[in-house]
């Protein structure tokens, strides 16, 4: 064995024991921070309210322009902004501050949250579930 090999043997079995640490640790600070009852109340209170704009928007304003063969890109960016203006504007102060409190960036969580509830709403799922 060569130095070189004794040194990318040392390095990546270092690597292997932070990653076996890392992620576990990680994960386990996630799961304490969820487990304050007023974030979860929060939480799936967020995400019902996102699955039901996603529902309500679907159902008065896509279906249609569907069946019209009018969705396109500018209607879909127009549906987007509806769903979540819709969520803000059900949103108190305290809720909003909850919820970037459990999961940090706000508006990237509420944007990924959209677009996974479009996407499993195409499908026929329920990815959003009641977690209770």
């Amino acid at each position: 064995m060569s130095w070189n090999e004794v040194i990318m043997y040392i390095i990546n079995t270092l690597f292997k024991i932070i990653i076996s640490v890392a992620i576990p640790y990680g994960f386990n600070l996630i799961r304490q921070k969820m487990k304050n009852d007023v974030q979860k109340k929060y939480l799936n209170m967020f995400e019902k309210m996102v699955r039901d704009a996603v529902d309500r928007v679907q159902q008065t304003y896509v279906k249609n322009l569907k069946a019209e063969d009018m969705f396109n890109e500018d209607a879909q960016k127009h549906a987007f902004e509806m769903v979540k203006n819709d969520v803000l504007n059900m949103m108190n102060a305290e809720m909003k501050d909850v919820v970037m409190e459990a999961v940090g960036d706000f508006e990237t969580y509420m944007t990924n949250l959209i677009e996974s509830q479009v996407y499993n709403s195409k499908l026929g799922l329920s990815y959003l579930a009641e977690a209770e």
